[in-house]
């Protein structure tokens, strides 16, 4: 298994509205290390008008640590239980492989 590169989690959000500079004068959050500093890992801005996914989208984002970390147990758990029974675990196996592969690629 190849070595995290990302910035360890967990993550949490923090909502900014209004001018801090020139660059953020509309509402949006900031994704940040909850342990270890409040290292920021990224800002999730939302359209100046229309619907605003913002929030949702910083949250997916807040999230991405523990689903990875779910998704490699899954996949150990299941590999196990394959090794110990021979069934083949299921359609989504490919799939969570695929995104892990992405996120440590």
């Amino acid at each position: 298994m190849n070595e995290t590169k990302h910035t360890p989690g967990p993550w949490g959000l923090t909502e900014h509205t209004g001018p801090r500079d020139i660059t953020c004068r509309r509402k949006h959050w900031q994704v940040s290390q909850t342990l270890g500093g409040q290292r920021g890992v990224a800002i999730v801005f939302g359209p100046e008008a229309g619907p605003n996914p913002t929030g949702a989208n910083a949250r997916l984002v807040a999230a991405a640590p523990d689903l990875l970390a779910a998704l490699e147990a899954a996949q150990c758990s299941c590999s196990i239980s394959e090794r110990e029974s021979g069934h083949i675990t299921g359609c989504w196996m490919p799939d969570a492989i695929a995104a892990i592969a992405k996120v440590k690629s």
